[in-house]
């Protein structure tokens, strides 16, 4: 979902209303719903309407996502539902690649066939998503400095050999006045993101 909301982040800084009757489209993906009564909106020629009702759907089930939207109040997803467009709201749906993730353990093992494949991943990673510099770069642990700023995300990837597969361990280290309470549950966030890039390359 990151990418979508980059790009809605950027519709929002242009300031033009106009684009706010703007609808990216997207080839059709499959969502997860992550609320129980998740609200849906009429689809009125690209506009985001009224509230018309509730999915009825539950926690778990899929829906079509064939777009996404910004508005000056609302960030949704357009999507087919009952063989209708409507909108939902991104906070109540997730794309399926990033519900994945959210299953991902910070914590998991390969054959030692592809030990060498997803280690590399580990550091192409960290590479793409960190300011921070390596600190420690060895054949069993790669570390980042600790975060000085609030936006930089420090890691620590272990690679430990056990049997005839090789265990794998990400953490993530975010400044304390980041997120406050959240700041747990945002390291291990980012830390799932990490892992299942190592484990999949995506």
């Amino acid at each position: 979902m990151w990418k979508y909301l980059i790009t809605l982040g950027l519709l929002s800084l242009l300031g033009c209303s106009s684009w706010f009757n703007y609808i990216s489209h997207i080839t059709p993906e499959k969502g997860i719903i992550i609320k129980d009564s998740a609200v849906i909106y009429k689809f009125e020629n690209g506009a985001v309407g009224d509230k018309i009702g509730i999915l009825n759907k539950k926690i778990g089930d899929t829906i079509l996502i064939i777009g996404y939207k910004y508005t000056d109040d609302k960030r949704v997803y357009s999507c087919i539902h009952d063989n209708d467009t409507i909108f939902a709201s991104i906070k109540d749906i997730i794309d399926y690649d990033d519900y994945l993730i959210t299953l991902m353990p910070t914590k998991f093992r390969v054959p030692k066939d592809a030990d060498t494949l997803v280690w590399s991943r580990a550091k192409q990673y960290i590479d793409i998503n960190t300011a921070l510099k390596i600190d420690t770069e060895t054949d069993i642990l790669i570390e980042t400095y600790l975060p000085f700023e609030q936006m930089h995300t420090g890691f620590r990837i272990t690679r430990v050999p056990i049997g005839n597969e090789v265990e794998f361990e990400v953490k993530t280290k975010l400044k304390v006045s980041l997120f406050g309470s959240n700041k747990e549950e945002k390291e291990i966030e980012r830390a799932k993101k990490c892992a299942y890039y190592m484990k999949y390359g995506k």
